[in-house]
Order: structure tokens, then sequence, then C-alpha cells
């Protein structure tokens, strides 16, 4: 999905970057895949001139991680927007962040760092949605609703006009919200209700 979104976006393409962990860590340094090289671990950015990197993980948590270790070794996060994602020019959309196919962000709203708004999500006017959330494929955020970063917004999830999600709550598929959820907290249901811990 990211190589078709960079690739959409006119960005060229260099390669990947499979980050290596533990037990399940491969010794070799690079292959390839579909003509593009696969590279073992972010030090490899170390051996280019100002990387431009796009983090492709659904996980809030591992992507802001990986953003991190990205930088570390002088990775540059790099904002995407695939070709056919319809975005109003006053949209902010900061570094790292990415916009899917078919995804629609209307005016005024603010995309943060590291943020994913996946195919066909909707995030209407005056939204501001918080570092590393996710807004999932077919989720819809009615005018000026607030992500507290780190969120989750679950497929084919409805957000009401006004509404605030806390930072790392999780909403979950087709939940419909009608008020405010709490930081931490999961919400399911129609109406979506916060189910105890």
């Amino acid at each position: 999905m990211v190589l078709d979104l960079a690739l959409s976006a006119g960005e060229r393409v260099m390669g990947f970057i499979e980050p290596q962990t533990g037990e399940n860590a491969n010794p070799v340094t690079a292959e390839f895949t579909d003509g593009y090289a696969v590279l073992r671990g972010m030090d490899t950015l170390g051996d280019l001139e100002s990387p431009r990197v796009a983090i492709a993980i659904g996980s809030n948590t591992l992507r802001r991680t990986s953003t991190g270790e990205a930088e570390r070794f002088g990775g540059i996060p790099k904002a995407l927007v695939h070709a056919r994602a319809m975005v109003e020019t006053s949209t902010a959309i900061a570094e790292g962040a990415q916009v899917c196919i078919g995804a629609i962000v209307s005016s005024g709203a603010s995309i943060g760092r590291g943020a994913l708004v996946n195919s066909g999500a909707i995030i209407e006017h005056d939204c501001v949605v918080g570092d590393f959330a996710h807004i999932c494929p077919g989720a819809a955020l009615a005018g000026n609703v607030t992500i507290g970063a780190g969120a989750m917004i679950g497929l084919g999830a409805r957000i009401i006009q006004g509404v605030t999600i806390g930072a790392g709550a999780t909403i979950g598929a087709g939940a419909v919200v009608l008020g405010d959820i709490e930081a931490g907290a999961t919400a399911v249901g129609v109406p979506a209700v916060s189910r105890p811990d």
C-alpha cells in the first residue's frame, strides 16, 4: 500500500527497510522485492544523504517508535498524500503523515505528525487528528472533531460533530460516537459506550 501511495505522490522510491529485532533478525543486509532493495535495519539510513522516509506500520505505537528510530539515523519523515485522495488546500498535513487512496480531508482540517488516514476515510472541516493517530478505512469524522495522539478510530466508525476522542483511545469498528471519549478508553457499539477495562 505505501509503495502505491509514494509512487502516486510522485516520489522516487529507493527501497524498503525491514526493521530487525531479537531472534527474528535476518543477517542478510539487502535483498530485492519487485526491483526495490530491502535493507535490514534503520542504521542503513546513515549511508544515505538526507533520506526521506515513510513509515508503513499500522500500529500507532510501532509507527511512533520506528519514526523516532529512523530520525536517530538521519531519516526525515515524509508526508505522503495519494494522488486519488481529495485534500483541500487549507488542510495542514504534518511530516510523516499518510493520506491513502480515496480519503477525503476537508477545509481547515489538521493531520498530525505520523498520523495515518487510511483508504476511504473522511475527515470533515476543522477536524484535528493528533500525532500518530490512525483513522481506519471507511471511518468518518464530522466537522470539528478532535482525535487525540495515538488514538485509533476503527473500520467504518462514525464520529459526530464536535466530539473529542482522547489520546490513546480506541473506537471499535462500526461504532457511532455521540459524545466525548476519555483518553485511553475503548468504546464500541451503536451508540458507542466505553467498556470497562
